[in-house]
């Protein structure tokens, strides 16, 4: 039999045995009622037999109060050491004043912070042996639970508070709950620790709910717990605990997160049904709008027959004037060649203006419009990717800004990297020509540095050497030293140049002078253009560039593109124009696939996505940075010639 006195077990498991009991995970062999050892509050009570401290009457209050005051405002100070002398000085002369309690509680904080254990331990103990009565006795037992916590006695600590809260609800002081909040908290704690989010979750609300009942705030990090537990649990047990919690503010966040669990589950009629709930219990909840937004991401996805409506808004972020128009055109171009053959995309087109200031309130615009994703921008791509990220939209930036899929797990990039530019340059000179012996001569700029470093890491990964690596001035148009001190390199076969066609013509004569004349030159994506023809034919013939779009592949995606766009548009596509498009047909294929209703949807539709495109085979990885198998393309004569169609 469970107890009706244990204070710790929830209502539903005192008077509902059988299957409700299990789904709560309180079955008996687990419950705190039956566990029988000596109680804490046994001790508590057997000191409480001995005299009592000194009265406070004989004390000058004044002069206490001034001493614990210093204590208190070296403790704030962050002087540890310090307050712990004035306070105990202050035990020492006025053991019965009316501050002991609050002193010997602050004793224990403080050693615990200097992870001096013990004597926090005998700071907590003093005030359960000496004050017994003291209404402050729950938060000793707190910091007595929080140590065993620390210590990983996650029994004992659930034992203990057991002891303790039945004690006091049994005890003369059964309507007094100050401090349990603390206790609430540290059972919460350790629930969590065992991986028993429920059970976590309900100490949570409890916590907060002890803490606002004694005139107290309720603490934003016991919120965040209970929103953390709330998020591993499934939607039947966020049913059973609702039923259980009685506090109005805890309540809120389970019901809000009980919608969220059931749209995410694809449980749209009952995340329909609890969102709407939410919304008309809690008007002015901080989750409102998140809430609002979910029931339109359901029922956008539904026409009024109620299946499935065919076209996907998909919102577009591209610079269409200002600096970076050039490159804004071309994308866009890409994209509606894409929207034109497809019935799933419906595209609603912004203009960035080449302003990043102008991204976030474009995107905030986006949002309302309920798109299911965005493309872009091609500018401010972090600042793009952390408002996408905190509104819940996938992003597709298309941009090689470092680290922008960081932001978060809605945010993928759908771009050439330097990172990727390398690895397709060095797998190919190593493995399939079998060279060796590497230098790179690069711009003494972040763009250069960036190439330069990625080169030398991934010679690493091919266990190769990098024998040397020589900087100059961008504005700088003789490189007799820097090829000088590359040819005096023994034996050099591959020179890797991360920089433009303009100033590679400058520097591919002067390394044939200067006896670098059989060695094979690699270059970046920037190589593949007819300017380096025009001016360098003669001197770069053999050289390998890595590129994501060949107009003239052999590849059968590459070419349908090439072709359909040359109709439309009647020009020639170049790497812009076909990573757009190819962006917006990952989109279009996402939504083509059965139950994709909200963005949730999108996003884990995207890290499962691979295809063959016409930038190549592509898929994206657990981080959302794309995997794409890049075209190599070598000088031959007067043109460019595909290595690997």
């Amino acid at each position: 039999m469970i107890s009706r006195s244990s204070a710790l077990l929830p209502p539903l498991c005192v008077a509902m045995p059988g299957r409700l009991l299990r789904s709560f995970r309180y079955a008996p062999q687990r419950g705190f009622g039956i566990i029988r050892l000596i109680p804490l509050f046994l001790v508590i009570g057997l000191s409480a037999c001995q005299t009592s401290p000194t009265s406070f009457d004989s004390v000058p209050r004044k002069e206490a109060r001034r001493l614990f005051l210093q204590a208190a405002a070296k403790q704030r100070g962050g002087r540890i050491n310090d307050a712990l002398v004035l306070y105990e000085e202050y035990l020492d002369r006025y053991p019965g004043g009316e501050h002991a309690v609050r002193t010997l509680l602050n004793k224990g904080r403080l050693h615990e912070k200097k992870h001096e254990f013990r004597d926090a331990r005998r700071a907590y103990r003093l005030v359960l042996d000496r004050y017994p009565d003291h209404p402050e006795t729950g938060r000793a037992t707190a910091g007595l639970l929080h140590l065993l916590y620390r210590e990983r006695r996650y029994d004992q600590v659930i034992r203990q508070a057991d002891q303790f809260l039945r004690h006091r609800e049994n005890g003369p002081h059964r309507n007094r709950s100050a401090g349990h909040g603390p206790i609430y908290l540290v059972l919460g704690d350790t629930y969590m620790a065992q991986n028993r989010p429920l059970d976590a979750a309900y100490f949570y609300a409890k916590s907060g709910e002890a803490d606002a009942r004694n005139g107290g705030k309720r603490h934003p990090a016991t919120e965040n717990r209970l929103r953390t537990a709330a998020g591993m649990m499934e939607p039947a047990d966020l049913l059973l605990l609702l039923e259980r919690v009685t506090d109005d503010h805890s309540r809120a966040i389970l019901l809000f997160e009980l919608g969220r669990r059931q749209v995410e589950r694809k449980e749209y009629e009952d995340g329909l049904k609890t969102l709407d709930q939410f919304t008309m219990l809690y008007p002015y909840h901080e989750n409102r709008l998140e809430a609002e937004k979910l029931r339109r991401d359901v029922l956008d996805a539904f026409d009024s027959a109620g299946g499935p409506r065919r076209r996907r808004r998909v919102g577009v972020l591209l610079p269409l004037s200002g600096a970076f128009a050039a490159f804004g055109n071309k994308a866009l171009k890409g994209v509606e060649l894409a929207a034109a053959a497809e019935d799933t995309l419906e595209l609603l087109v912004r203009d960035t203006a080449s302003a990043p200031d102008r991204v976030p309130e474009l995107i905030a615009e986006l949002d309302r419009a309920n798109v299911m994703a965005l493309i872009g921008p091609v500018a401010a791509s972090d600042m793009a990717a952390v408002e996408a990220q905190d509104r819940g939209i996938p992003l597709l930036a298309l941009s090689q800004k470092q680290d922008i899929t960081a932001a978060g797990d809605m945010v993928f990039r759908h771009f050439i990297t330097p990172k990727q530019q390398v690895n397709a340059v060095v797998s190919y000179a190593v493995e399939t020509m079998g060279l060796t012996r590497f230098a790179v001569l690069y711009p003494d700029e972040r763009y250069g540095h960036l190439f330069m470093e990625s080169f030398a890491d991934e010679l690493m990964t091919f266990g190769v050497r990098l024998l040397a690596a020589e900087p100059y001035d961008p504005a700088q148009t003789d490189f007799r030293n820097q090829v000088k001190l590359i040819a005096s390199a023994p034996e050099i076969e591959a020179l890797f140049i991360p920089d433009g066609p303009k100033k590679i013509a400058l520097i591919a004569p002067q390394l044939r002078f200067y006896g670098l004349k059989n060695v094979c030159l690699l270059g970046t994506k920037l190589w593949h253009h007819p300017d380096l023809l025009h001016h360098a034919r003669n001197f770069v013939q053999g050289a390998v560039i890595p590129e994501v779009f060949f107009a003239e592949s052999g590849n059968r995606e590459a070419a349908a593109f090439s072709t359909a766009f040359q109709e439309y548009y009647l020009e020639v596509p170049g790497f812009m124009e076909a990573l757009a498009h190819d962006t917006a047909e990952i989109l279009a294929t996402v939504f083509r696939r059965p139950g994709i209703l909200t963005r949730w949807d999108v996003r884990d539709a995207l890290l499962s996505f691979q295809g063959r495109l016409a930038t190549g085979f592509t898929r994206f990885d657990e981080t959302g940075e794309p995997r794409k198998r890049m075209t190599l393309l070598r000088v031959d004569g007067d043109r460019f010639v595909e290595l690997n169609p």
